[in-house]
């Protein structure tokens, strides 16, 4: 198999601080997912839990049937598209 030669020194200093940038921007984008993953802080959703309201998550459930994928769900929405 033909192997890919990489001309990108790994020890410049160009490359170090690409490194640094890249990594501080995975760290942010990993604690933005975390943080969507495990929903809004407790105390908003005690609040809204106090007005009476249900949150998204569980409107759906309410609408969508059981082990009935939700279209939303559907990456780009060509399979939701396909099965009209």
């Amino acid at each position: 198999m033909y192997r890919i030669e990489s001309k990108t020194d790994i020890n410049s200093p160009e490359f170090r601080s690409n490194l640094m940038t890249y990594q501080q921007l995975l760290s942010q984008f990993r604690q933005r997912l975390s943080a969507t993953i495990h929903g809004a802080p407790e105390a908003a959703v005690q609040k809204h839990k106090e007005r009476g309201k249900l949150l998204a998550r569980e409107r759906i459930d309410l609408l969508v049937d059981p082990n009935t994928p939700f279209p939303g769900a559907v990456g780009d929405g060509r399979q939701w598209h396909s099965q009209q």
